[in-house]
């Protein structure tokens, strides 16, 4: 073997060991890559895109009424589903921790949009399911062939999110003891970016996700699912978020 072919081959033999260790560590300990491998994680196939932890001890009869009831309710949000998130249901505390949350969606940009969304059983209710599912259902409409995630602001995405979380936090009446009957409404200003939007206490957060939820409303109640549709595909095609958001409604 000639000199240069032994380079070649440690250089080819180097680069194959990198890329095995930068996969093993995408897979095994980032929250993102946990999820897409999740079925070599000790997770079984329940169904089409749902998967639940090795030993889960709920009931999938019970899981899949509750996916349909939540999925209705996004259908009846957008008129169909062009999304197909994953569901991935764990109690595991390690799993949790690796999966990074038990009440939250990923969205990735990888050949495509893909939502993968780690609830436990504790927050395995229809109001929570489809909160998270409006958000595959938003980002697959915004971000399909695009890879501007910063496209739409966090209140709008968990405004839009909650239209379909009936949970009592978000309601009308908590919003009117929120802004005192409607009387000092904060601008959309100080919902702040993502970081600023989820800082804080429990309470604080919810507050947040009340005001834009009930923002979010409004909108809806002038611009309807056809002004919503149109919005994410042209938002989706380019357009300014803000310019639409705020036209004055036809």
């Amino acid at each position: 073997m000639t000199k240069l072919k032994r380079i070649l081959l440690i250089a080819t033999v180097l680069l194959a060991s990198a890329t095995a260790a930068v996969m093993i560590y995408f897979f095994w300990f980032t929250p993102s890559g946990y999820r897409i491998s999740v079925s070599i994680h000790g997770f079984s196939k329940l169904t089409d895109h749902v998967y639940v932890e090795n030993g889960w001890n709920g009931k999938p009869e019970e899981l899949l009424a509750t996916l349909e009831e939540a999925r209705q309710r996004v259908i009846e949000l957008f008129g169909g589903m062009e999304s197909a998130p994953t569901l991935i249901i764990c109690d595991n505390e390690h799993k949790i921790k690796r999966l990074g949350g038990d009440h939250d969606t990923m969205t990735l940009l990888i050949n495509g949009v893909h939502s993968y969304t780690s609830l436990s059983s504790e927050f395995l209710t229809a109001d929570v399911l489809a909160h998270e599912m409006t958000h595959a259902e938003t980002h697959q409409r915004i971000y399909q062939n695009s890879t501007d995630t910063s496209s739409i602001p966090i209140w709008f995405d968990e405004g839009l999110a909650v239209q379909n979380d009936y949970r009592e936090p978000y309601s009308n009446e908590t919003w009117l003891k929120l802004t005192d009957n409607g009387q000092n409404i904060p601008s959309l200003s100080e919902y702040g970016s993502g970081e600023t939007f989820f800082s804080g206490s429990t309470e604080d957060r919810r507050a947040r996700y009340c005001l834009a939820g009930h923002e979010v409303s409004k909108w809806l109640e002038k611009n309807g699912r056809s002004g919503l549709l149109s919005l994410l595909k042209r938002v989706n095609q380019g357009e300014s978020f803000s310019e639409l958001y705020f036209a004055v409604s036809p």
